[in-house]
Parts: C-alpha cells; sequence; structure tokens
C-alpha cells in the first residue's frame, strides 16, 4: 500500500514538473530563511549565559535624573566597586573592568629592555581585577588557563593575561609567561597567565587582561579611586548575588553603601541599579563594550519576519494544489469507484507534501550552511559547528518540515478526498464553481499584504538609515583625521606646538586641533561630572554633563558656532568653561548671554567661569539626544589630535590623500618615533555607530526580496495554471477578434484588483508598525506618502511583470492549434 502511495505521489509531480519546482523552490527558500533567523535569535541570545551563575551576575549601572531627564549609564565611579567589595554582604563576588580599547604594545626583551617588535591593537585591552574569572567562569565554551594561576594571575599591578591568540602573535616560539609588555610606552606589565579565546558571544571582547590594580598607582587614575563625582563610562563593575537574595534586596543595599560615602545631593541624583547579565546584550540603554546591542523588539522582529516567508511559502502550495484539484478529479473518482475512503486519499495526497516539503527542507539545510558560512560578517554568527551536526537546528528543521507539510496540505487533501466520485467521473468538478476560488483569492491577497508591508518598511528603514548618514550633526566631518596621542596625560605641550607646526607648514592640512576627544565617534571621552550654578539656592539639583578638553584651534577646525562670548585664548587657564546651549539651557539661562561671566561648580566645588556657549551637536548617534556638554581648556588630558584636509585643490584627490597621509606619518614618526600612526577619519567612526542598523537594515532587504519573490513564484506558477485550463477559451477569443492586449487584461485585472485590496490591508499595518520601530530614535523621518505610493506602484508592477510572460505566451499562441488541442 505505501509503496504503491509513493509510486503515486512520484509520478503525479514528475508529471507537473513547474508546479513542483515552483513549490519546492519556494519552500526550500522559506525554510532556509527560518533556520537562519533561528541560528541567529539563539545566538544573540546567548551572549554571556554561558557562565555557571549567570541568572545571578549583574552589571552595576548608573540611573542619573535629579529634576532633569533621566540618564541611564553603565559607567560607575571608581571608588564604588571596592566600597561594595567591603560591605556588600549578601554578594557572593564583585569586580570591576575599564575597558580601554585600543592600545600600542611592544614586547620587550627582556635581558636588554630594548623593543622587540611593536603592534597596534584595536580593540581588546582591559583592566579587570582578579575576581573577574571567580564571577565569570566561560563554563560551558570550553574555557581554561593554558599557564599561570588563576588565583594571582591579576592579583598584583603590572600584571597582565594574554588570550591564546595574542600569546601566539607575540610569543610564537610560545613561551609568553613571564614576558614583558610595554602598553602605549607608558607602563611595563608582566604576563601571569595565558588563557583560551573568549567565546565570540561575549560582551567581554578582551585580549590583554591587565591587573585592575594597576589603575590605583601614581601616574594613571590613583586620584580616580577617592573621587565619587567623576565617572567613565568605560568603568564597569559586576556583582554576583548570593542565592535567594532579590534585585530589590541588592540594590537596596548598594543605595546604603553609597549614601554612607557621598553628601546627600549625589546620593539623591545618581542611583546604582542592578541590570540582569542577560541584558546586557539587549539594553541598548546602556550599552556594552562592543558598542552593539540587539533589542529584544528586533529579535522578535526576526521571528515574525521568518514566520512570514515560510507562511508566503505555504500559501503557494495551498493555490497551487487547490488550482490544481480540477485536474484530479477523475483520478479521485476512479480512486473512490475501486474501494478507496476518504482516509486513504487524504494520506495519499499528504504524502506527496511531505515528499515535496522533505526535498525543499534538505536543500534549505544546504542553503543555510552556504549562507552563514558566506555571510557570516552580515549575519554576525560565529561558530564552527556546521548546521547539519547541530541538534537544534536539525530538530527545527524535522518540525519545520512536520509542520508545513500539516498546514500546506492539509487543506488540499480534504479538499480532493472529498469529490464526489461521479461528478467527478463526469468531469462535472469545475474550478469556478468551488469555493475554492475564493480562498485562493484570499491567500493571493494575503501573499501581497505581506509583501507589501515588506516593501513600505523596507522603504521606511532605508530612508531612516540615509537621514543618519546625511544628517546635519552641527559641526564639519569631513577631511578630518584624528589620532590618539602617545604621551596620555600631561603631554608635553612643546613637543604639540611642534608637531602642530610641521603639520600645518603642509599645504594640504588646513587646521590641527589638541583636544581630549573629537567630537563625535568612539574615541570620544566619555567622562561625566556633575555641573551647578553657584548662585543656586540651597538644594537645587546639579546636572551631569559631558566634559571634553579642548585647544583654541577646536571650534573653528569642526565649524561649531559661538552663540555668545568668546572661544579659548592661548593665556587662558583651566579655570574657564564654554557650555553648549543645552547646558545653559538646563542651568536656568534663558538666553546663551546670560550665561556669560557667571560661575559654575562641577565634581564637588571645583569653580570655573562661563565664558562663552555654543551651538548643540551631536556628541554621540542620532539614536540618543544631544549631550548637555562643556569644553574646558586643561592640556593635560589632551590625547586626541585632530586634523583637518584641504584636498580640493588636487588633480588625484586619492592620490593627493595617499600622500598626505605619507607626510603625516613621516612628521610623526620624527616625533615619535616609538609610536605607530594610528589614525581614522572622523566620518567613518561616526558611521560605525549605525553597523548594527546598517547590518539589520541589509538582512531586512534580502528578507523582503526574498519573499516578495516567493510570492512571485506562486503568482507565476498561478498564472500558469490559468493559462493552461483557459487555452479554448483564449483561443475562441482570438478567433473573434480579441487583440493581445485584451487578453492581457483579461489575466492581470484580477490580480491587480488583489494587489489594490492588499494594499489597502498593508499600509495601516506597516505604518503602525514602522512608527513603533521610529520611536526608538530621538532623531527620525517623517512618513510621507510618497513611500506608500512608490510601494503600491512597485507591488503592481511586479505583480504585472510576473503575470505578463504567461499572459502573453497565451496571447501569442496559434488560436486553430489551440482549438484543435482542445
Amino acid at each position: 500500500m505505501f509503496r504503491n502511495y509513493l509510486k503515486t505521489a512520484l509520478r503525479h509531480l514528475l508529471k507537473n514538473r513547474v508546479t513542483t519546482s515552483v513549490n519546492v523552490l519556494g519552500l526550500a527558500l522559506g525554510i532556509s530563511c527560518v533556520l537562519i533567523i533561528l541560528t541567529i535569535v539563539r545566538y544573540e541570545r546567548s551572549y554571556d549565559q554561558f557562565h555557571s551563575d549567570a541568572d545571578r551576575i549583574y552589571r552595576v549601572v548608573r540611573v542619573s535624573g535629579g529634576d532633569g531627564p533621566t540618564e541611564y549609564r553603565a559607567g560607575i565611579s571608581y571608588p564604588v566597586p571596592d566600597a561594595l567589595k567591603e560591605d556588600m554582604t549578601i554578594a557572593k563576588g564583585v569586580t570591576a573592568t575599564f575597558h580601554i580599547g585600543d592600545m600600542q604594545v611592544s614586547i620587550i626583551d627582556g635581558t636588554t629592555d630594548e623593543v622587540q617588535r611593536q603592534f597596534q591593537e584595536d580593540d581588546g585591552i582591559t583592566f579587570a581585577d582578579a575576581n573577574f574569572f571567580r564571577v565569570f567562569d566561560f563554563k560551558d565554551v570550553g574555557f581554561r588557563w593554558i599557564a599561570g594561576n588563576p588565583e594571582t594571575a591579576l592579583k598584583e599591578p603590572f600584571t597582565a593575561v594574554l588570550n591564546q591568540t595574542l600569546a601566539n602573535k607575540y610569543f610564537p616560539e610560545g613561551n609568553a609567561l613571564g614576558n614583558t609588555l610595554k602598553l602605549d610606552n607608558l607602563i611595563d606589565v608582566k604576563v601571569t597567565g595565558v588563557v583560551t579565546d573568549l567565546p565570540a558571544n561575549s560582551d567581554f571582547p578582551f585580549k590583554i587582561m591587565v591587573s585592575y590594580a594597576t589603575l590605583n598607582t601614581e601616574g594613571l587614575f590613583k586620584n580616580s579611586f577617592s573621587d565619587w563625582y567623576s565617572v567613565s563610562d568605560e568603568h564597569y563593575g559586576y556583582v554576583l548575588l548570593n542565592e535567594g537574595i532579590t534585585v530589590a534586596e541588592a540594590e537596596a543595599q548598594i543605595l546604603e553603601i553609597h549614601a554612607a560615602r557621598v553628601d546627600e545631593k549625589l546620593a539623591k541624583t545618581r542611583l546604582y541599579k542592578l541590570q540582569p547579565l542577560r541584558e546586557v546584550h539587549t539594553d541598548a540603554r546602556f550599552g556594552n563594550y562592543r558598542s552593539r546591542t540587539v533589542s529584544s523588539e528586533i529579535i522578535w522582529a526576526l521571528l515574525i519576519i521568518g514566520l512570514f516567508v515560510i507562511g508566503t511559502a505555504s500559501i503557494n502550495f495551498v493555490n497551487l494544489s487547490t488550482a490544481q484539484s480540477v485536474l484530479r478529479s477523475k483520478e479521485v473518482g476512479i480512486r473512490k469507484t475501486m474501494g478507496g475512503n476518504r482516509a486513504q486519499l487524504t494520506f495519499q495526497f499528504l504524502g506527496e507534501t511531505f515528499i515535496v516539503t522533505l526535498t525543499a527542507g534538505v536543500l534549505a539545510l544546504g542553503a543555510a550552511e552556504l549562507v552563514t558560512v558566506s555571510a557570516s560578517d552580515l549575519l554576525q554568527v560565529e561558530t564552527t559547528e556546521l548546521l547539519l551536526s547541530d541538534s537544534f537546528v536539525l530538530i527545527s528543521l524535522i518540525a519545520i518540515i512536520v509542520g508545513v507539510a500539516l498546514l500546506a496540505g492539509i487543506y488540499p487533501a480534504l479538499m480532493m478526498s472529498r469529490f464526489n466520485p461521479v461528478a467527478a467521473l463526469k468531469n462535472k468538478i469545475g474550478g469556478r464553481t468551488q469555493r475554492g476560488i475564493q480562498l485562493r483569492r484570499g491567500l493571493v491577497t494575503l501573499q501581497f499584504v505581506i509583501a507589501q508591508v515588506f516593501i513600505i518598511s523596507t522603504i521606511i528603514v532605508i530612508k531612516q538609515m540615509d537621514y543618519f548618514r546625511n544628517a546635519e550633526l552641527g559641526f564639519d566631518k569631513e577631511a578630518v583625521i584624528t589620532a590618539h596621542l602617545p604621551e596620555g596625560k600631561n603631554p608635553e605641550l612643546s613637543t604639540l606646538e611642534t608637531l602642530e607646526n610641521q603639520w600645518k607648514n603642509n599645504p594640504a592640512v588646513a587646521s590641527v586641533s589638541f583636544a581630549s576627544s573629537s567630537p563625535s565617534g568612539f574615541r570620544r571621552s566619555t567622562s561625566h561630572w556633575d555641573i551647578k550654578r553657584k548662585s543656586a539656592a540651597e538644594g537645587s539639583e546639579g546636572t551631569v554633563f559631558e566634559r571634553q578638553s579642548i585647544d583654541e584651534q577646536y571650534l573653528e577646525l569642526f565649524q561649531i558656532p559661538l552663540l555668545a562670548g568668546r572661544n579659548f585664548l592661548p593665556s587662558d587657564t583651566s579655570k574657564q568653561v564654554i557650555l553648549n546651549r543645552k547646558l545653559s539651557e538646563r542651568m536656568g539661562f534663558s538666553e546663551p548671554v546670560e550665561a556669560l561671566n557667571e560661575t559654575v561648580l562641577t565634581g564637588g566645588e571645583n569653580a570655573y567661569t562661563v565664558i562663552g556657549v555654543v551651538e548643540n551637536f551631536h556628541t554621540g548617534s542620532l539614536k540618543g539626544d544631544i549631550n548637555y556638554l562643556g569644553f574646558m581648556m586643561r592640556p593635560r588630558d589632551y590625547n586626541t589630535v585632530n586634523i583637518k584636509l584641504n584636498l580640493a585643490s588636487a588633480k588625484d584627490a586619492s592620490t593627493s590623500l595617499s600622500e598626505t597621509i605619507q607626510q603625516l606619518e613621516a612628521t610623526w614618526a620624527a616625533t615619535y618615533p616609538e609610536y605607530i600612526f594610528d589614525y581614522r577619519f572622523l566620518d567613518e567612526s561616526i558611521a560605525a555607530y549605525y553597523q548594527e542598523e546598517a547590518r539589520l537594515t541589509q538582512l531586512f532587504k534580502i528578507l523582503a526580496g526574498i519573499t516578495i519573490f516567493i510570492g512571485c513564484l506562486g503568482l507565476y506558477g498561478l498564472i500558469s495554471f490559468m493559462a493552461v485550463r483557459r487555452t479554448k477559451e483564449v483561443g475562441i477569443r482570438k478567433v473573434l477578434g480579441a487583440s493581445i492586449s485584451s487578453i492581457l487584461v483579461l489575466f492581470s485585472k484580477e490580480f491587480i484588483v488583489l494587489v489594490g485590496i492588499a494594499f489597502m490591508l498593508a499600509a495601516p499595518i506597516a505604518y503602525y508598525l514602522m512608527q513603533q520601530w521610529l520611536m526608538n530614535f530621538t532623531y527620525q523621518i517623517d512618513i510621507g506618502a510618497s513611500t506608500f505610493v512608490v510601494a503600491i506602484g512597485f507591488s503592481a508592477l511586479v505583480a504585472l511583470l510576473t503575470v505578463s510572460y504567461q499572459s502573453v505566451k497565451a496571447a501569442l499562441a496559434n488560436p486553430v492549434d489551440s482549438l484543435r488541442n482542445e
């Protein structure tokens, strides 16, 4: 019996190759998309969830507000971790990290103290304390210590632990332990441990871990460890709570510990909260060291998109199967006449569906494997395991195949098994008299609804990303190179002046400015201080603001306009401050000029005189609001040089740029022979803010294209079937004088009407969904009517092009042949 079912199913599928191919291709595309999406979602949800006590690990985050807007920051002041270690009785462990990111690393000869090799590391350098590997054990990812004692490796100052990749890179002979590294030519650290690389699905991009105790030494951050006011957004704290302790209990104790060490105002306006480790990767309010978060909304959106894609492919199957049911009516009639019952027929037709779905599933698994390997940068999924050997993927694939086979096949199977055998044998079952035609119209409309929601959404996402790329930030970012100054704190001003003069002698250099950071980008300093007016009444709230140290060239180089007052002068001291308009208004000055000559207090009781107010500009991404900002002139904080290039008069811009960079490097090498000239273009750094949105946009466009393509496949199969069924009708119409255009209208008018109905349903759905998405951004585009005009036009065009081929082919057929064949 089963053999007969299989033989019959294969015979039918091979006979109807076009329909079978359309179904297999559509389902294969749909299933592969779902497998890829499930792989992405599982990977994004796995970040840092492999620690033994992951459910009891929390990051200490900072929530500041006072009487102003609430700020969400991941950074905490330097004394907080030590205070928690001393007094937090309900925590099993407390650890702190300070992520530097990029540094120059020099390998020092142990006998001659000479530099053997130099490397510029763009990321991965952090300070971590001895408790780090007690709180985070990376248990389920094969992490292990290759060399060194985990209990003592990060205990003493000026010690460091390397990951295996850097250990092999720096010491290819294989004996990293005990060797000395010089970081930025500032501090020497001894390698006391080597560990396997931390997994890619961790928000700790650590490659070199320097002992946290090193920070609390002279010449580095020793003074900061007694400063409860200033904070750095790169300084994190984590706690591992004892079993049975609630977040509310822990936060209450942290509040008491903090309040006991600071004044009442700071305790009231700066609250430390606990963020679950599982949310570090999904909560964009606080961010993380990778500067990459994937929100839960995006994860759910991907899952819903996957359902839409597989749903569209299943709709194709139902449409084509029900459309072909008329051709199989005699087969059903004969089987029933010969004694076949409805259950047997249902099993037969479901078996055919299962064969198609199984074939599609096998192809989908191969396609998904190919995509995950070749497009790993786009998918951001790093794994060495093949999908074929992943039990989660295989179980998901089996579930999808069974689910799709049942959902897509049950209705056609039940409908065809219900045919009256007498009517079927007399060929009395006509496609237009069956309720199935209404179902097909409804399903085609649903396909177009899904496709048009995708089209509208994709257009809006693309427009928003274009807005991010082209929006005015409030400063000039074009042709600006930024580089990290090697001397860190307390740079030699005479050296900087010499470097500036030599670069300015180059006609391709328009201006040079030294500062603590550039106006925006990932090299920007994110330390925050408290600020208030000295003349404010007692009890008034201070405001956390971002502080930047700049020189007198900075505002002119970046074309940041002054609204009132003056720029810095070389003769100014570190006791003057320039506010941005937002901070000026926050402090109660209705007009910028009112702030001039006022005294403000920062970081406690440090007094500064306001000498100017500048227009607001974006120091971060357009996803968030403009920050409160204050400029000071503190040369000891200069660690960034900004170079404005002048390449407008060059005949060959690319050659001129290359030559200019070489000249800049030569001047740098003469001034700082021990340092690599590690530079970036400012506009590229700013573009990095939107890497995740750009990646998701690209992914969204591909998924939208696949959904539209699957819909077109179904439409093509349906119109092909209609053309065959109406061959005689077309022949008669042509004999009676019908034109090719009228035949084309005959086939396409129904689908154009369905496109219109689908648009009326899709437009409000897409509008609502995209309005919700745009609410995630402080600065956003307006959804105009043009978006919907383009969407309906594109949908109609796609439908017409899909229908046109078979329609024109049917219209051009010789009517004599059509009538004779009939």
